[in-house]
């Protein structure tokens, strides 16, 4: 399932599960360039770190695509 968000923080409330994927169309607001592409990642044990890592409401985070540049 592709989830479009607005931004980071659209994404921290996110429910994630098995296939789920989600686009942001920027970091705090729209067309602000830190857009990304991230995936529900049940086998990541790492910490949210603000950008690369985000926890959501699921018990684990999305993390970003391997080799997929985040603005």
């Amino acid at each position: 399932m592709l989830e479009v968000l607005n931004n980071v923080s659209e994404l921290r409330i996110t429910v994630g599960g098995p296939d789920t994927i989600a686009k942001t169309l920027g970091y705090y607001t729209a067309n602000d360039s830190g857009d990304g592409s991230y995936f529900w990642d049940d086998s990541s044990t790492v910490t949210d770190d603000g950008g690369s890592v985000i926890k959501a409401s699921s018990p684990f985070p999305f993390s970003p695509f391997p080799n997929f540049p985040l603005n």
